[in-house]
């Protein structure tokens, strides 16, 4: 069979006959144009939607930065108090040989963990390679 006798044979007659109903009376160049119109509109209401949603964000930043800037003054001193603590502990014999401990217990099990961790799917037909 050849490639004309292929493409007749999978075209859909009903498919056909609304295609050009649906395009009678019209140049291919006027609906090219009328297309391309429509697509530059998606586009432009695309990138409106993408600023409008940008400035909301900028804005939501700004009226809010007050309560960041309190909330992190916050998380910094509570910060600094468990370092205090924890530093404090680790200057003892005792918390250091429990930091030994857990440091020598976490080199011991990250074989272990990452032969359990999810791999990425091996690079083949329906999932090409990243890079």
């Amino acid at each position: 069979m050849s490639d004309k006798d292929e493409a007749s044979e999978s075209r859909d007659p009903g498919l056909e006959a609304l295609f050009r109903r649906t395009h009678a009376g019209r140049s291919d160049e006027a609906f090219v144009a009328a297309t391309m119109r429509r697509v530059e509109a998606a586009k432009l209401r695309r990138r409106l939607g993408r600023r409008l949603v940008e400035a909301g964000a900028l804005i939501a930043v700004v009226a809010t930065s007050p309560w960041l800037i309190d909330a992190s003054v916050k998380l910094s001193s509570l910060l600094d108090t468990g370092l205090t603590i924890v530093s404090g502990w680790l200057a003892t014999p005792a918390g250091m040989a429990l930091a030994v401990a857990i440091v020598a217990a976490a080199l011991a099990f990250r074989p272990l963990l990452n032969r359990l961790a999810p791999r990425p799917p091996a690079p083949g037909p329906g999932n090409p390679d990243p890079d």
